[in-house]
C-alpha cells in the first residue's frame, strides 16, 4: 500500500520544487509572452506530459538503467539536446522572419515615399520661389530636430 508517514512533507517539497524557477517556467513563460495564453497553456500540458511519461518510465526502472548504462544516457541526453537545439534554432528563425517581413515592407513604404515626394518636387520646382521655401522649411525642420535631440532626456 501507499506509505503516507510522509506525506505531508512530500507534499511540502514537491510545492517547493514547483515554485522554483527552472527550464519549465523559462518555457512557460516565453511561449505565454511570445504566443499568448493558449501556447501557455499547451506548453504546460506538455510538459504534464513529459512528467507522466518520467514517472512511469521510472517505475518500471528506465530510470535505473539510464544510470547504470553510459550508451543509455548519452543517448537520450543528446535527443535531448537535440530536440532543445531544434526548438531554440525555430525561435530564432520566426523572430528573423518577421524582422525580414518588416523590413521588406518598410523598404517598400519608403520607395512609395521617395516616388510621391519627387513627383511632388518636379511639379513644384517650376514654381521658382518654392523651390527656396522648401530648401529654408526643410533646413528649419532639421534645426528643430537636432534641437529637440539636444534637449531631450
Amino acid at each position: 500500500m501507499f506509505s503516507t508517514q510522509h506525506l505531508t512533507l512530500f507534499i511540502i517539497s514537491g510545492l517547493l520544487l514547483n515554485l522554483t524557477p527552472g527550464q519549465d517556467t523559462l518555457y512557460i513563460v516565453s511561449r505565454s509572452v511570445s504566443q499568448g495564453r493558449r501556447a501557455g497553456f499547451l506548453s504546460v500540458l506538455g510538459i504534464v506530459v513529459g512528467c507522466v511519461i518520467h514517472t512511469i518510465a521510472a517505475a518500471f526502472g528506465l530510470s535505473a538503467l539510464l544510470a547504470t548504462s553510459a550508451h543509455a544516457f548519452t543517448g537520450v541526453k543528446i535527443a535531448g539536446a537535440a530536440y532543445l537545439s531544434y526548438l531554440g534554432i525555430r525561435m530564432i528563425a520566426s523572430f528573423l522572419f518577421l524582422g525580414a517581413v518588416f523590413i521588406v515592407n518598410g523598404t517598400v513604404w519608403c520607395f512609395v515615399r521617395v516616388w510621391g515626394a519627387s513627383a511632388m518636387s518636379r511639379r513644384l520646382r517650376h514654381r521658382g520661389s518654392f523651390g527656396v521655401l522648401l530648401k529654408r522649411a526643410t533646413g528649419a525642420l532639421f534645426v528643430g530636430l537636432g534641437l529637440r535631440l539636444a534637449v531631450s532626456k
